[in-house]
């Protein structure tokens, strides 16, 4: 493990940064950079030295940093965001907070509190980030994140792809700290004399990470090698460079292979064939990896697709005529004449939806114009080319004006005077419709979903406006064509989720 001199630490680890940020282009066509603010050792760090960073260089960046209150530790929880919020004060960053209830969000996603965590806070940093202008969102990971990261997956028995850890740069993510381990940080911050607050959950046994933390890298260090998080991130360093070819062999083979039919005329959703004559010609490592491409197109999510999903529609290519796999997100998988299909499996069309209701009629009505209503909502959902979104609150507002310009996947605007009573937030349901034209025709929202090719089983996680069976919009996916503002319009409801 690299070990910095007395009094060094402050610019070697600028330096390790430095040359991270710029192998990777980190800051490439960034005018916004949002920092994940704990108030930990490493978020500390991260902030301090990215504000350096960007200022020595003379950067066009704005700095801003959120900290996400997961609402688990009560009062600790409280005082870490109060020191993150004075920090940024005397940093003169621009700070923000957000308050999750992950216990009840955990829950009620059937996820641990870890990784609802983790999912809301990514859900807030994007939401942030598509709030401003060319933003990027770096966040604190280090070499002990990483070597923790492929120790775990390996016990796991992840795939070469669980291997490569975790990656420095993913969409607009960055990982500045990636090259420098935890003891790097603490001497960094003691020679700044910089203080941090600690989270006592990061002591518990109880999660597996933090067993690897405290008990298998120190043993390891101790017994094996000094160097041992140095080297697993060597190698994981080598295995993405070989997960990035194989990328590539999959992405031609994927053309090569697989084709999108239809077995019935009649049948709305896509089936997608891996053709035999093609795949059986393919090394095992690639024709897996077209297979798991595959079922995360139908799939929609990557998310709880296996190792062992993928080897039954690999060994589907030895079986006869018409055997067939069950598989994650209702998918199924069926050995045919031309090779191996995988499609939606028949499920009961009367199955019910998860209730969930928010009525806003009466609250609606008693709306004074100018004045904003926040309704907590705390719910991930889901929105066409963005995936599982993560929203706080809906806003209301009654306007007598409208600046059109402010319309956008997360904000429309609507004539009150012409909507329906009853009107409610809620996910589906069978009878729902929408009026699809300006003359006033509807059709079935399913019908709509498949058309715009929204997974089947991500549907249901779409939120709708409604009133009875007519949607006004179904969030991330279409508005209605129904009342729409034009000069008759004296009333508008502006809805707008945050």
């Amino acid at each position: 493990m690299t070990k910095y001199n007395n009094g060094n630490a402050h610019r070697r680890l600028e330096d390790a940064v430095g040359q991270i940020i710029e192998k990777y282009n980190m800051l490439e066509q960034c005018n916004n950079l949002i920092v994940g603010l704990s108030g930990g050792a490493d978020s500390v760090c991260l902030l301090l030295v990215m504000k350096e960073y960007i200022e020595k260089k003379n950067l066009n960046i704005k700095l801003h940093a959120i900290h996400v209150n997961h609402g688990i530790r009560g009062e600790e929880a409280d005082e870490d965001q109060k020191f993150s919020q004075r920090l940024c004060a005397q940093l003169g960053v621009d700070f923000s907070c957000e308050r999750v209830d992950i216990p009840r969000l955990a829950e009620e996603s059937r996820q641990t509190e870890e990784e609802a965590g983790r999912n809301a806070r990514y859900a807030i940093f994007e939401r942030k980030a598509q709030e401003l202008f060319n933003a990027k969102v770096a966040v604190a990971h280090h070499m002990n994140d990483q070597a923790e990261t492929v120790i775990m997956n390996m016990l796991r028995g992840s795939s070469l792809k669980g291997m490569c850890g975790i990656l420095p740069v993913r969409g607009r993510i960055i990982r500045p700290l990636l090259n420098v381990t935890r003891e790097n940080i603490e001497e960094y911050l003691r020679e700044l004399g910089q203080p941090y607050v600690i989270d006592q959950t990061n002591m518990d046994n109880e999660y597996t990470r933090n067993k690897i933390r405290s008990m298998v890298i120190p043993f390891l260090e101790k017994n094996v090698t000094p160097h041992a998080v140095d080297k697993v991130c060597e190698m994981a360093g080598s295995i993405q460079e070989v997960e990035e070819y194989i990328e590539f062999e999959v992405a031609e083979a994927y053309d090569k292979c697989v084709r999108t039919i239809r077995h019935n005329e009649n049948e709305p959703e896509d089936i997608l064939l891996l053709a035999a004559d093609e795949f059986l010609q393919l090394p095992p490592v690639i024709g897996k990896g077209v297979i798991h491409k595959a079922l995360v197109k139908m799939a929609g999510a990557a998310k709880d697709i296996y190792k062992t999903n993928i080897e039954d529609v690999y060994e589907l290519f030895n079986q006869q005529v018409d055997k067939k796999k069950s598989l994650p997100y209702k998918l199924s998988a069926r050995r045919d004449y031309d090779g191996v299909t995988i499609g939606h499996a028949k499920y009961d069309s009367n199955e019910q939806e998860k209730e969930f209701q928010i009525d806003i009629t009466s609250l609606a009505d008693t709306l004074e114009p100018g004045v904003q209503v926040r309704l907590p909502l705390e719910q991930m959902i889901y929105m066409a080319g963005e995936g599982a979104v993560y929203i706080s609150n809906i806003v209301l507002e009654l306007q007598e004006s409208v600046d059109f310009s402010l319309n956008n996947d997360y904000t429309k605007v609507f004539d009150y005077d012409r909507m329906k009573d009853n009107l409610v937030f809620r996910f589906r349901r069978a009878a729902d419709r929408m009026v699809v034209t300006a003359d006033g025709q509807t059709r079935k929202l399913k019908k709509e979903f498949i058309d715009r090719k929204i997974p089947k089983e991500l549907r249901k996680q779409v939120m709708l406006l409604a009133a009875g069976s007519e949607v006004y919009w179904a969030v991330g996916v279409r508005r209605s064509e129904a009342c729409l503002i034009d000069s008759a319009t004296k009333s508008i409801l502006r809805v707008t989720f945050e």
